[in-house]
């Protein structure tokens, strides 16, 4: 079987692994470098905690086991760091952390509460006047992923096997024959065909090559993300705060995003805007953090989210139309391995994935 993926992000680059070690011929376009879209933008938080309904959250929780799954057969390449993760709110909104946890806890996700003393224990680099007594929410099975490691691994061994990876490639036209997608035209004028083409461009998913019917209706917000070295922000495990979010980035760096996680558009498009917005995040993290006051060696940037319109994932074939799979989500980086493996033996077998019977484009496509 030939297979186009277009996207090189977590989910295209993870589905073309999975597809080539089940035997299909596989091509990856984007029409950017690798790691330059949304998915070397993310906070890249392994999570599944906060992530109604059911169905999404056990879609989520079975993330984590197939990233480990998948980290195991790399195993001199990590870039699975489920270090766990801690929560707390301010005093007004602890009830809804509370009723969180006993949602999670019926639904047989491990999560256990800490005191201040033992977050302090555990993230020395916290002032001490600036942790509340509230309870802190403890994941143990959570982290955060490389996804530059990640992607550029995965993508490495698609070449390995024979497939082809090709950056700076857009995609100008999707080649149907009637309600059958048989291919993709280049920017150059090529046209490549294949027996399944499948979408993995995330925020560009409803963009013009896709339109006007094979494009899911998307709503995606922007993100500021500010790095930081890891000397001013010493942080050993995800935190979430009332006000910012904060993990390790590697071994020499921290990365810090406000606690909405979303921040006006406009500051996509304005250097001044990006800085001064950084500026005011790291002056309320260092109230947390002493170890950030002054610092000056930070890089900002911000990045937009792929997110259905219902902000569930998209996975799957569209009605009436053959040769032709969507696969856009939010909560990308933590659903990939998932997702990829599911979906690539969906493609190959013809068999439908239950886990993935929530979650099919269907739903907006009348």
């Amino acid at each position: 079987m030939e297979i186009i993926i277009i996207g090189a992000g977590v989910i295209g680059a993870s589905l073309a692994f999975e597809a080539i070690n089940l035997g299909a011929s596989v091509t990856v376009l984007d029409a950017g470098e690798r790691v330059s879209g949304t998915s070397g933008t993310s906070f890249a938080w392994v999570n599944a905690h906060g992530k109604p309904p059911r169905d999404y959250q056990r879609l989520n929780d079975a993330g984590i086991d197939a990233h480990q799954a998948l980290q195991a057969r790399f195993p001199h390449r990590r870039w699975l760091h489920l270090t766990g993760s801690a929560e707390y709110r301010h005093p007004h909104d602890a009830p809804a952390l509370a009723t969180k946890a006993e949602q999670l806890t019926a639904w047989g996700y491990p999560v256990r509460w800490l005191d201040k003393e033992t977050l302090l224990a555990q993230e020395p680099a916290l002032a001490r006047d600036a942790v509340p007594t509230t309870p802190v929410l403890w994941c143990e099975r959570e982290g955060w992923l490389d996804t530059r490691l990640y992607i550029d691994t995965l993508l490495d061994a698609v070449i390995d096997g024979g497939g082809s990876v090709s950056t700076a490639t857009p995609v100008t036209a999707i080649i149907r024959q009637g309600n059958r997608v048989t291919g993709v035209t280049l920017a150059n004028g090529r046209a490549l065909h294949a027996d399944r083409v499948v979408n993995c461009c995330g925020r560009w998913a409803d963009s013009p090559p896709f339109q006007p019917d094979l494009a899911p209706p998307l709503a995606p917000t922007a993100g500021l993300l500010v790095r930081v070295p890891s000397a001013a922000a010493p942080v050993r495990h995800v935190l979430i705060t009332p006000t910012f979010d904060i993990r390790p980035d590697g071994p020499d760096h921290s990365l810090i995003c406000p606690n909405d996680l979303e921040v006006s558009w406009a500051l996509t498009e304005s250097p001044t805007g990006r800085d001064q917005a950084a500026a005011a995040l790291l002056a309320q993290a260092a109230r947390l953090l002493p170890g950030l006051r002054g610092v000056t060696d930070y890089q900002v940037t911000t990045g937009i989210r792929a997110l259905p319109q219902d902000g569930l994932p998209a996975a799957g074939p569209l009605p009436g139309i053959t040769g032709y799979h969507l696969l856009v989500t939010h909560s990308g980086v933590t659903l990939a391995a998932l997702l990829a493996t599911l979906t690539a033996q969906e493609l190959i077998t013809g068999q439908p994935a239950s886990l993935l019977a929530p979650f099919r484009p269907d739903r907006f496509f009348h």
